[in-house]
């Protein structure tokens, strides 16, 4: 089968790499310096696993005397954050990366609902309340997803979280239909003017098929449409 080759370099995995890769090779040194430096020099590989590449091993007085070898370490430094995709349907770089961007994406998405979102209390013996649930969470995801694609347009580097959290303190207050939105902070709307959410007006408890004044409704929704 003949394939396309693309070449890439992400600069952010490759800090990433590098990080993981230095963390590692720190961990592997402090065990080592614990341990007795001829029982440290035979059990390298033990120990060490994939990473005893980087290492030379010597006992100088007594002591463990532990180098990284340079060829190994640029070898690392050179090729952080750069891989090689293949394909046997896409012609062009534009397409490629296209693609590579939304797998990204996806993976974020995946992550966030793991890890961002609060999914706790899934063992429940109703079926439709577990229905429920999911619903709200999918809908969570798409909210956050939808403030994530924003971030990326205007090139903000704050986490969707710290976006979401700064909105934590508006609170309504009331009961029936008497309700009012207690303070909203410079930083509250700041964050609603970016994304074109209006300021919260009056709260309004309606009835089934209540027939709504327009302008009622238009201070309900902040005098936006």
């Amino acid at each position: 089968m003949r394939m396309k080759a693309y070449a890439c370099h992400d600069s952010r995995k490759s800090a990433e790499d590098l990080n993981t890769l230095m963390a590692a090779l720190n961990g592997i040194e402090q065990k080592l310096r614990k341990m007795d430096p001829y029982a440290a020099m035979n059990g390298l590989k033990k120990i060490a696993g994939g990473y005893a590449k980087y290492f030379d091993l010597s006992v100088i007085d007594g002591k463990l005397n532990i180098e990284r070898r340079n060829n190994a370490m640029s070898f690392a430094y050179n090729r952080g954050g750069t891989f090689v995709m293949f394909s046997n349907g896409l012609d062009s770089w534009d397409d490629m990366m296209a693609c590579y961007d939304c797998r990204t994406y996806v993976e974020q998405a995946f992550d966030a609902l793991k890890n961002e979102l609060d999914g706790g209390r899934w063992r429940v013996s109703d079926p439709e309340t577990a229905r429920g649930r999911l619903i709200i969470k999918f809908v969570a995801l798409i909210l956050w997803c939808t403030v994530s694609a924003e971030l990326r347009k205007e090139k903000k580097p704050e986490p969707v979280r710290t976006v979401l959290q700064s909105l934590d303190n508006i609170l309504a207050v009331g009961s029936g239909d008497r309700w009012r939105v207690l303070e909203i902070t410079k930083k509250n709307r700041t964050a609603m003017t970016s994304f074109g959410i209006g300021v919260p007006g009056k709260f309004v408890e309606i009835s089934d098929r209540m027939y709504i004044p327009e302008s009622v409704r238009r201070e309900a929704l902040g005098n936006s449409d």
